[in-house]
């Protein structure tokens, strides 16, 4: 069987709108910054895929290329990062998750690669009742994306495999790829990182995956 690499955030976990809700009610609050939806969602989109920490300082790095305070980092993070896990304990799978991880189960060996901390990740499949469908889960205390991909090639030899992913770092990873995305304009640069193929939720999924494999 191939393998099918499901991201987590934005893929099966729909945290997404909360993250950058979250997001920008904090940079305003200790940066003093106001920074539109739109703006952090397109942020978020470039700079997510790896770990949360790596996201978020590529995003300070991005408003603030002459320097940010590292002290309010230090002193402020830590009311940012419990909301972050509020919200990752309690969200919910996308509608059509549950049932198509099912069929998928049944001809693909399904792996997790995620910036997420596996706990998190593990948490979140538990609550959802499907943990039992994935063979190997890695989050972003396993090591980078680019180390899953090269252990679940190890894991399994000679089989194909596909990533599929909301961000434009995993389309990168010289892996067969389907992007997801909500907007056009995300599709469009998904598509331009080399995706092999663009879907908007996971219920077509399946259909990508009788063409790419």
């Amino acid at each position: 069987m191939n393998v099918v690499v499901l991201d987590c955030n934005g893929v099966l976990m729909d945290s997404i709108p909360k993250t950058i809700e979250t997001g920008i009610e904090w940079l305003e609050k200790f940066f003093n910054v106001k920074i539109e939806k739109e703006k952090l969602e397109e942020m978020v989109f470039y700079f997510s895929g790896g770990t949360f920490n790596e996201g978020f300082r590529k995003i300070l790095e991005s408003l603030f290329p002459e320097g940010y305070d590292e002290e309010i980092v230090k002193r402020d993070s830590q009311e940012l990062l419990e909301k972050m896990e509020k919200i990752h304990k309690e969200a919910e799978p996308f509608p059509e998750v549950i049932e198509v991880l099912k069929r998928l189960a049944k001809n693909y060996h399904l792996v997790i690669s995620s910036g997420l901390e596996r706990a998190y990740i593990e948490g979140f499949l538990k609550r959802i009742g499907v943990i039992n469908l994935f063979e190997v889960i890695y989050g972003g205390d396993d090591g980078k994306k680019e180390k899953h991909i090269q252990m679940f090639r190890h894991k399994y030899p000679g089989e194909e495999m596909v990533i599929v992913a909301d961000s434009l770092y995993e389309i990168g990873l010289g892996v067969k790829s389907i992007g997801v995305a909500q907007k056009t304009w995300q599709a469009q640069l998904l598509k331009k990182a080399g995706a092999s193929a663009i879907i908007s939720s996971l219920d077509q999924l399946e259909d990508r995956l009788d063409q790419l494999l």
